[in-house]
């Protein structure tokens, strides 16, 4: 009756309880995808917490020509976003997932998170010592930092598309060559340079360190056993 029905969390249409176990399922999909995919989401939000404490620490304590700039501008973070957070999450939010929720769902996505953005702030941290002791230049040190951005929150685009089907590889070359393509050719509209043969290399060293190191700390916090 229209009273039950107020009343009632759950409320069977047809009176077929037979729909109960996809209901159950439903929920579990949208859960546990959002879970899956919510690392991805929070490495910008980490890394720019830090980096924001590194650029007032470097005002408040450091001399002069140690002074770090937040190296990001939003044009920057909201063209890689495209590729990192925008169509991959939003393809994998639909796909199916029953396993029972786990818990700590927070703590998680923290933990999966905090590698991806701590490789970037140290990699941004050795590009700024490389122009203040090797003479980089500005250009070249905010090119590389744009780089190491997309390509830190590229790889965990990958991690969340593990296991592989023919959908998720289809999902990771469009996050990394929408990424490097964009980079290249829409690189005066984000006020970057292309790789040159000073950039390109220590971008190819970072990222061959990177990579690796990555995908062994996903491996020990479990990242792949039920993705």
């Amino acid at each position: 009756d229209p009273a039950t029905r107020q009343i009632a969390n759950l409320v069977l249409m047809d009176s077929e309880f037979k729909d109960i176990p996809e209901i159950l399922f439903e929920g579990r999909r949208v859960v546990n995808n959002i879970a899956h995919i919510a690392p991805i989401f929070l490495i910008k939000t980490v890394y720019s917490f830090l980096l924001g404490l590194i650029c007032i620490a470097s005002i408040v304590f450091g001399k002069a020509e140690y002074l770090l700039v937040f190296p990001f501008i939003q044009v920057q973070m909201t063209l890689a976003g495209q590729f990192i957070e925008g169509l991959p999450p939003f393809v994998l939010t639909f796909e199916r997932n029953i396993r029972p929720v786990e818990k700590h769902f927070l703590r998680r996505s923290l933990q999966l998170s905090i590698p991806n953005a701590l490789m970037l702030v140290i990699s941004v941290l050795i590009f700024h010592l490389s122009q203040v002791y090797l003479g980089m230049s500005n250009t070249d040190m905010l090119t590389l930092s744009y780089y190491m951005m997309g390509s830190t929150g590229v790889l965990a685009v990958i991690r969340a598309c593990i296991p592989l089907n023919k959908g998720r590889v289809a999902l990771i070359i469009y996050s990394v060559f929408g990424f490097l393509i964009s980079s290249y050719y829409l690189s005066e509209v984000i006020e970057i340079t292309t790789l040159n043969a000073i950039t390109l290399p220590i971008y190819l060293v970072a990222m061959a360190i990177c990579t690796p190191l990555f995908f062994w700390i996903s491996y020990k916090q479990g990242a792949f056993q039920k993705a």
